[in-house]
């Protein structure tokens, strides 16, 4: 997620959430599950940020463009 600055109170609230797996100032990663889950609700008709936000992932803070680079990967099914 290159160009991403996360303030301290941002990565706080990224590592308070289930779904994340770790999350520094220039970085988040999700858990495997969220990944799955994702691809699934997404394949159901559910919008990337609709699912984000519906798992308490605000796109305020990671954003669209963070948001559709690791998601286009989940959809190949690299889930890394």
């Amino acid at each position: 997620m290159a160009g991403i600055r996360f303030t301290e109170e941002q990565v706080a609230f990224l590592r308070s959430n289930p779904w994340v797996k770790s999350a520094t100032p220039k970085y988040v990663s999700f858990t495997k599950a969220f990944m799955e889950e994702f691809t699934l609700l997404h394949s159901k008709g559910q919008s990337r940020y609709e699912n984000f936000e519906s798992h308490g992932l605000s796109v305020g803070v990671i954003g669209k463009k963070a948001i559709e680079s690791a998601t286009g990967n989940w959809f190949r099914g690299n889930f890394v």
